[in-house]
């Protein structure tokens, strides 16, 4: 039986979620939700992304800003030689060479980090009452605390409809997605498949 990586936050789907492979990991692929477009999180955690330090020459974003590759995965820089990159929207793993050809330190980000998305028109709404501070605008992203854990904000710049990616640290994802859970059902918001995420792309 060959090795799976497994999502922190797994254990919260329920039996109706239909999932499927996606690297070396399984993903909640739908859960029959329509709130994508209002108001819908999801865990993204097993997509592939990876981070790294290093000088590059290459054209990068600004430091707290992000943009989009040509794999179509997303590349954040943290700080002047500190980049995080995450997977394309249809899974497609992020190739460090488009930013750090020699990479001087490699970080695991997938080990240590998870990673939920929120979407959707009242997605910033929310977000700003969780981490009471403006939501990032597009291709932005901010290192500020989000119900009072330290958090990375991503503003999604691929799609139109407002789209976060939130990263905290592994140990603290199911305090991260119960916050999220609580607002969101509040405000008419429901838990949504990768599926219902990468039609945002398309």
């Amino acid at each position: 039986m060959s090795w799976r990586w497994r999502s922190p936050l797994a254990g919260v789907f329920g039996k109706h979620a239909e999932w499927c492979a996606v690297a070396d990991s399984d993903i909640v692929e739908d859960t029959g939700s329509d709130t994508a477009m209002t108001l819908g999180f999801c865990d993204l955690s097993p997509l592939p992304r990876l981070g790294a330090k290093g000088d590059t020459e290459k054209r990068v974003p600004n430091i707290n800003h992000s943009a989009v590759m040509k794999t179509g995965s997303l590349c954040c820089r943290l700080s002047a030689d500190e980049f995080l990159l995450l997977a394309a929207p249809d899974g497609t793993a992020p190739e460090l060479s488009e930013v750090l050809p020699k990479p001087r330190l490699l970080l695991p980000r997938r080990d240590s980090h998870c990673c939920l998305g929120l979407c959707g028109w009242r997605a910033p709404e929310m977000l700003s009452l969780l981490c009471a501070v403006a939501p990032p605008e597009k291709d932005e992203l901010l290192q500020t605390r989000v119900a009072e854990i330290g958090a990375l904000v991503i503003r999604d710049a691929r799609t139109d409809v407002p789209a976060f990616n939130l990263l905290v640290d592994s140990g603290y994802a199911m305090h991260l997605w119960d916050a999220i859970r609580h607002a969101a059902t509040a405000r008419n918001g429901s838990v949504i498949g990768w599926r219902q995420w990468r039609e945002l792309f398309s």
